[in-house]
């Protein structure tokens, strides 16, 4: 209401762009920056009762951020929803504070639909708490937050029933003798560079990760080790918005990548700028899934064959889904290809007529979507995955068209923790 001088009635942000909590203590301006890290603008709408109460059924299966709403959700479906204390009216117009990014397509959402008025500010929603947070703090008050049930959801299947759904992790335990191939990978690093609070204390962060990829590749002989990133290296902290993505590649560089896939984030600057960042980084970019326009194209293969460990071993590039995740001028301009398809044509290609002893798929989909994938493909013999933050302690094996068990595993976020695989 301050910057716009409109009234607002409810806000709505989308689940992904707050991406961590304040950390208890003193607030810096990095956490803010790791909290809000998009250039993301504070926006006004006026959108009718009935149109929020589609966009509420919408986020029922997976609630977005709200303040000045109760939601009530049971088994993934809306039951009931107040605006301001009282029943959604569908004839009114609300006044609605959101960013930018969810108007026109942003995580599926089209806030903007049925509006009879808008305004789109020039402020950026991290500056903007920013300001609040010093203007709190410079009057000698904490900052303090309370869940207070704005959703509340029920489930009527027994927790037993739901965890079922999910394929449970499962330890193997490691072959006698040497391995033949070690692949150390990690994914969604978010620029995080610093080490961070945990309960373990604090862990990650571009030193520790250094540390451990030196110690395997000092224990190991050069020919049969792997470093893999299954994308998002970039956008979360303040190196990245201070730096303009200008520190990622080096580092990529430094710790020498045997390749990368591109995560969704990697475009929130557009195809121009990643172009430019792209064109630093010295190993192999792999996405086959998207066609870019040829500004970015140049820099990026569908797939990579690496020999390592006496075995040529194919590596398959996925993106995310353009069309929900990226800004909408920018995934205008990309074609992407079925997730499926892709792998299908891919994968044997590899096999068949490359020759290839392994075929890896370094994916950005996100776990269930690795699985999904898997499941109506064939000649995959390794998942790595990422973007959905997922962390498996060991892997989970999904079965292919052929009836071949392919593991899939995936190692959280911002760095905290790397995989060791090691083929024997």
């Amino acid at each position: 209401e301050r910057i716009t001088g409109r009234h607002v009635d409810l806000a709505i942000c989308n689940f992904g762009g707050i991406r961590c909590d304040l950390p208890k203590g003193n607030v810096l301006l990095d956490d803010v920056v790791s909290m809000l890290p998009f250039s993301n603008y504070a926006t006004w709408l006026s959108v009718p009762g009935s149109e929020l109460r589609k966009v509420f059924e919408q986020m029922a299966p997976r609630p977005l951020c709200v303040s000045g709403v109760q939601m009530e959700i049971a088994d993934g479906k809306l039951l009931s929803v107040k605006i301001g204390g009282k029943p959604i009216d569908d004839r009114k117009y609300y006044g609605l504070a959101t960013i930018d990014f969810l108007m026109d397509g942003g995580d599926g959402y089209k806030l903007a639909r049925g509006a009879k008025d808008f305004v789109i500010t020039d402020a950026k929603i991290g500056d903007i708490i920013l300001e609040d947070i010093r203007a709190i703090t410079a009057a000698g008050e904490p900052l303090e937050y309370a869940t207070d049930g704005r959703v509340k959801v029920s489930r009527s299947e027994p927790a037993a029933a739901v965890q079922e759904e999910e394929p449970a992790a499962e330890a193997v335990a490691a072959p006698a003798g040497r391995p033949k191939l070690v692949i150390i990978h990690c994914n969604d690093t978010h620029s995080h560079f610093d080490p961070f609070p945990t309960e373990k204390g604090y862990r990650g962060g571009i030193v520790e990760r250094a540390a451990f990829v030196d110690s395997i590749r000092r224990a190991y002989p050069a020919g049969k080790v792997l470093l893999l990133h299954a994308g998002d290296f970039n956008q979360g902290s303040s190196y990245y918005s201070e730096l303009g993505g200008s520190l990622e590649p080096k580092m990529i560089n430094a710790l020498r990548y045997d390749c990368v896939t591109l995560g969704n984030h990697e475009l929130d600057n557009g195809i121009e700028d990643l172009a430019a960042r792209l064109s630093r980084i010295k190993c192999p970019i792999v996405c086959a899934n998207c066609e870019f326009p040829d500004t970015l194209q140049q820099f990026v293969e569908p797939y990579v064959i690496l020999n390592r460990g006496g075995m040529k071993i194919g590596v398959i590039g996925m993106e995310s889904d353009i069309a929900t995740m990226v800004a909408a001028p920018t995934a205008q301009r990309i074609q992407q290809y079925d997730n499926v398809e892709t792998v299908l044509k891919w994968a044997p290609y590899l096999k068949e007529e490359e020759g290839c002893d392994m075929v890896i798929l370094l994916s950005h989909l996100g776990y269930g979507a690795d699985q999904d994938v898997v499941s109506k493909a064939r000649g995959v013999d390794l998942v790595i995955g990422g973007h959905t933050h997922t962390f498996v302690e060991d892997f989970v094996y999904i079965e292919d068209l052929d009836g071949h068990r392919v593991p899939i595993i995936t190692d959280g976020c911002w760095g905290r923790e790397m995989g060791l695989i090691k083929v024997y």
